[in-house]
């Protein structure tokens, strides 16, 4: 089963949030005094702002990571002193999200690889509402998660010098320009029709081996793949026949999806695999709501057929692979 991180909206998955809290405060032996903690879970009024995202992260249905973001405006008096941002905040404009918290279970299969999807992810709905910038400190392993490209590409920059946070070891202040991260995010979609339906994704981390479709079931999901490999294997009597490897911000499976036929081939995760995941029951339920945006799956599908007839023409062609 894949790792999923959503945002905390039911009251099911707001009280795994405060649990959670709750669980890795109290391990870290954190004190616990002027915290509501009732119920064992830890909840303040930052909670209730409309404004405020909390995401959560399950692994086999049991939370494992979660992260709250907070808004604020540039030069709010409710971030001096926060962590010594309070100079960032001074050179900053316009709408602030800071991060100020970010928890995950010590025995997550790779909390590290959690906690940077969750971080991203997290970036990404924040950019849509809109914010201008997230401040923030992480964990050293989480930004070395994120990758050196990656610290490049979010922008990332030490404010100062590192801080302490109690359970999490030593974590670096970061500033991200999220208009610009977001820019980038989606000059690397592919199929940018597929933007059309943001407000359905979720983000999905598989690691190497684990199934992302199964030959012969319905589609009920479509991923864009962010980044890792997918291998697509034909399951042809008793032999696995491995035929091909997907990567680079493809979107798989939508077609099935759609139209609920049965998978032609598994796809399994060659390596650690993130991927931005949309249910056919909310994709359902969107073109209900907006039958307009019908014309975007048939651009998809119009694409489809065209690079299917570029390969068989090109496999036609003398010294091709027909």
């Amino acid at each position: 089963m894949p790792t999923l991180i959503l945002p905390a909206k039911s009251t099911d998955e707001m009280n795994d949030v405060l649990m959670l809290r709750y669980e890795l405060l109290d391990e870290s032996g954190v004190s616990l005094d002027g915290l509501s903690t009732l119920g064992r879970r830890v909840v303040d009024a930052l909670d209730l702002y409309p404004d405020t995202l909390n995401l959560v992260a399950y692994r086999d249905a049991v939370a494992i990571g979660t992260a709250r973001f907070m808004s604020f405006r540039a030069r709010d008096p409710l971030l001096r002193g926060v962590h010594d941002f309070d100079d960032a905040a001074v050179r900053l404009e316009g709408r602030i999200a800071f991060l100020d918290w970010l928890g995950l279970r010590r025995d997550a299969l790779d909390a590290q690889a959690s906690g940077a999807s969750i971080l991203e992810y997290g970036m990404l709905l924040l950019a849509r509402r809109p914010f201008h910038h997230l401040l923030g400190a992480i964990p050293e392993g989480i930004l070395q998660a994120l990758g050196a490209e990656g610290v490049e590409r979010l922008a990332i920059r030490e404010l100062g010098p590192a801080v302490i946070i109690p359970g999490g070891g030593r974590s670096v202040p970061i500033a991200v320009d999220l208009q610009k991260f977001y820019q980038r995010w989606v000059a690397s979609i592919r199929d940018r029709e597929v933007l059309r339906f943001q407000d359905l994704f979720y983000f999905s981390l598989f690691e190497p081996g684990e199934i992302l479709f199964v030959q012969g079931e319905r589609g009920t999901s479509a991923h864009v793949i962010q980044e890792g490999e997918v291998e697509i294997v034909l399951q042809k009597d008793d032999r696995i026949i491995p035929i091909g490897t997907l990567s680079g911000s493809q979107l798989i499976g939508e077609i099935a999806m759609i139209t609920q036929e049965v998978r032609t081939a598994s796809l399994l995760a060659k390596t650690r695999v993130r991927c931005i995941t949309m249910d056919r029951q909310a994709f359902l339920g969107a073109l209900d709501r907006e039958p307009h945006l019908s014309m975007d799956i048939f651009k998809i599908f119009s694409k489809r057929i065209s690079e299917a007839n570029q390969r068989i023409a090109q496999a036609s062609r003398p010294g091709g692979n027909a």
